[in-house]
Order: structure tokens, then C-alpha cells, then sequence
């Protein structure tokens, strides 16, 4: 059962997918593709894994990241930008978060700018070390996501 949820999971995560689907998905139940072989299947199966473990925050490489927040005791989200030339993700005049690509600062759930909604729900408020670690962590899990959509629509060409 496990198997055939992470292949769901990765075939929803299929920009081919939801272009396609659009209409169906916003009315009815997805419909999901059966495989054309056990190979693409476990294709598939492998790359919803990974977002699953991504999506929980749980997969080994968000362990370390690449993201800086440079500014000691500037913790206040008072206005949020983004500059997209040097990849910083400003909280207020002083701190910011850097390394964060464009990619995953545009990056959409639904409606939902999800890097910039996390910090306008904290607007006013000092982040914590472990809101600072969670950012990090969503930044790290948002550029893999991206990657292994890429890969998911490769795989998936095989399925259509």
C-alpha cells in the first residue's frame, strides 16, 4: 500500500499531470494513470518517496543547508522582501535570510506563496531558533521538490 501512495503521490506532482488533469481535478477525484510497466512504476514509487520524506520535513538532506541568517538578535519579521540579485530573503532593515534561489521564494501551494506566507503569519513577532531552522529546513525542501518534480515529468512522459 505504501508503494502505490508514493506513486500517487508523485504521479499529482507531475506538472504534465495537472496541466492535463486540470479541469477533472477541480470538479472530481483525480484519476491516476495506471503504470505501463512494474519499472515505471518503481520510478515513480521512488521519486513520491522522496517527496514524501521532503514534504515531512524527514528526508536526510535537509539536515544541512545552505541558507545563512547572518545577523545575530535581528529576529523581528517587520518587512519582508526578497532581492532577487543576491538571493536574500529580508525579515526587517537588518536581517535576512541568504541563499534562498528565486525558484523556491516563487514557488506555489495553490494560492499560496509558501516562503513568503510563513513569515507575513510571524509578521510582529521574533522568530525563534527553531522557526529560523524550520525556514531553512521549507527553503532546502522546496528546491529539492522543484528537482524531483523535474525528474517525476521525465518519468511520467512514459506513463501518457
Amino acid at each position: 500500500p505504501e508503494e502505490i501512495f508514493y506513486y500517487i503521490y508523485a504521479v499529482l506532482y507531475s506538472s504534465s499531470y495537472r496541466k492535463r488533469y486540470e479541469e477533472f481535478v477541480k470538479i472530481d477525484f483525480p484519476r491516476i494513470p495506471l503504470p505501463p510497466s512494474h519499472e515505471v512504476f518503481k520510478e515513480l514509487n521512488v521519486l513520491g518517496k522522496e517527496l514524501v520524506q521532503l514534504h515531512l520535513l524527514k528526508h536526510p538532506a535537509l539536515e544541512q543547508t545552505e541558507i545563512g541568517y547572518p545577523v545575530p538578535d535581528a529576529n523581528k519579521v517587520e518587512k519582508i522582501s526578497y532581492d532577487k540579485n543576491t538571493q536574500r530573503v529580508y525579515i526587517n532593515k537588518d536581517q535576512y535570510f541568504e541563499g534562498v534561489p528565486e525558484s523556491a521564494w516563487e514557488y506555489r501551494i495553490g494560492a499560496y506563496q509558501v516562503m513568503d506566507k510563513y513569515l507575513k503569519d510571524r509578521k510582529g513577532r521574533r522568530l525563534s531558533l527553531d522557526e529560523i531552522n524550520h525556514y531553512m529546513k521549507v527553503t532546502k525542501a522546496i528546491q529539492r521538490t522543484i528537482e524531483v518534480q523535474e525528474n517525476i515529468d521525465e518519468v511520467y512522459k512514459k506513463v501518457v
